[in-house]
């Protein structure tokens, strides 16, 4: 009875977990809630609504978890192994021309703890901690794509709206113009190729009308494809990007961006992990030490009748001597990925670098552009009007007019196309700086380390590998380029 109640005991623990383990939360969760305030859809609600149904995003998010839970796996070497077995059977035995037959049973309790693996476990368990973060740092990295995707279909929804307005307004225009013109050349006053002028340049007008109303069509499926629905009759102007404080010198910003950037972070783990995998492989070469035990009770074992049990406690040492060379092979391969996540990281490190100091030339090009397209647009709106009462009088020709029209369409066209081209070049720095989330009030990277890790990991990059090194202005504002002499 005895025996039995230990069986009973010992299943009982098998089937309990160790330690309770909180589930995470959905992803949902970890965002900033908001508050709408009013019948506008705000930038920040469209890109909370996107992140929480995004498949990329969600699916970066299942590739956290279950690199936390592999991590978890991997620590459970440090704890014991206890294995239960239990058999039964009949067996008949010849001896002399004689059968005996038994009916053995046997029980067996094992316990196995690892003392010595040539730092294996501990070496794998700091690899899994690295691909953990990998895991985070790419959960964030996807997180502010997908947001600076949002933001830009957000734009150019407002942008193409607006564009339409003025392909309609230009069409009706146009419209009125064609109707002018043809009561004029009915009346005598103009001739017939001023009305097939007219003509054509309608045609246009309706032309430009199609083509942005396509435009329009395009860039609300794709908001559409982003944030799971269609987007909202009313949008708020994304004014938030522009109050954000952009630091204006290039060396700055590229240091902000190479501790804040998460695909930077990222790369710079996936490389610990690497190397860390490379030490796992290393252990091939060290002896492993166990500590051994195991009680096993039974009858008619081994051919002896009755009741019998056996107790072991042993030390277990194991030293591989030759495996063909495949241990030399494991570890050289694990070198060259090593080296290969090197690689990959100063790849990412030359892309933010590229990509960071594009957006912010974008912004200080297109804040010069817009004060002298917002001139052309305010001069040309004045000699549309002035040539229109001229017109009248016989003062300026229809082609004057006409081309006054068309040149008045696309300033408006160029102005507003820069307009939100500037919002969004804020938008792509604060992203390659990490920060776009943060700036939304949706996410910073400590409220998601606090939540999903528990706390601040140790940062793991370096100036050495990632210089915040820019492109002196002087190079192409002070003429020091010039053309080349194949060109001449």
């Amino acid at each position: 009875m005895k025996r039995v109640n230990i069986l009973i005991v010992t299943l009982l623990l098998l089937a309990s977990p160790f330690t309770a383990r909180a589930e995470y939360q959905p992803i949902d969760t970890i965002l900033t809630p908001l508050t709408a305030d009013g019948v506008l859809d705000t930038l920040a609600e469209t890109v909370q609504r996107a992140l929480v149904t995004n498949p990329d995003v969600l699916a970066s998010y299942q590739e956290f978890l279950a690199a936390t839970r592999e991590q978890d796996a991997a620590r459970g070497k440090y704890l014991p192994s206890i294995d239960l077995t239990a058999r039964a059977g009949h067996a008949v035995y010849r001896d002399n021309g004689i059968d005996n037959s038994f009916k053995p049973w046997e029980g067996k309790i094992e316990l196995t703890q690892m003392l010595y693996d040539g730092f294996e476990t501990r070496n794998e368990v700091a690899r899994l901690e690295a691909e953990k973060l990998v895991s985070f740092y790419q959960l964030l990295a996807e997180m502010e794509g997908v947001s600076l995707e949002v933001v830009n279909a957000y734009l150019d929804v407002l942008r193409y709206r607006s564009l339409l307005a003025y392909a309609d307004e230009n069409l009706r225009h146009h419209e009125s113009i064609y109707q002018q013109v043809e009561d004029r050349v009915s009346s005598g006053i103009s001739r017939g190729v001023d009305l097939d002028q007219a003509k054509g340049r309608l045609a246009l007008a309706r032309a430009n009308r199609r083509t942005e109303s396509s435009n329009l069509h395009d860039v609300s499926s794709r908001f559409l494809r982003l944030v799971g629905e269609l987007p909202g009759y009313a949008l708020e102007p994304p004014s938030q990007l522009l109050s954000t404080v952009i630091p204006s010198d290039t060396e700055t910003a590229l240091q902000v961006a190479f501790v804040d950037n998460p695909a930077v972070s990222a790369a710079f783990e996936r490389a610990t992990a690497a190397h860390s995998a490379m030490l796992v492989r290393k252990a091939l070469y060290q002896p492993r030490l166990d500590f051994k035990a195991h009680h096993s009770f039974g009858e008619d074992r081994d051919r002896i009748s009755g009741d019998s049990s056996e107790t072991v406690v042993e030390l277990v040492a194991t030293f591989n001597l030759y495996r063909g060379a495949s241990d030399k092979a494991r570890i050289s391969q694990f070198l060259h990925l090593y080296n290969r996540a090197v690689d990959l990281r100063d790849k990412i490190c030359r892309n933010v670098r590229q990509e960071l100091t594009i957006a912010l030339r974008d912004i200080d090009f297109l804040d010069q552009q817009l004060a002298y397209l917002k001139q052309h647009q305010e001069s040309s709106a004045k000699t549309r009007e002035i040539y229109r009462d001229q017109f009248e009088i016989g003062q300026r020709t229809l082609l004057d007019l006409l081309d006054t029209e068309n040149e008045y369409f696309d300033a408006r066209r160029a102005y507003t196309m820069a307009s939100y081209d500037y919002v969004l070049a804020y938008a792509r720095s604060a992203a390659n700086m990490g920060q776009l989330m943060n700036i939304l009030g949706l996410l910073s990277e400590e409220d998601a380390a606090v939540t999903l890790l528990g706390g601040l990991p140790e940062r793991n990059v370096s100036d050495q590998f990632c210089p915040a090194q820019g492109i002196p202005d002087a190079i192409f504002l002070n003429g020091e380029v010039q053309p080349q002499p194949w060109l001449k």
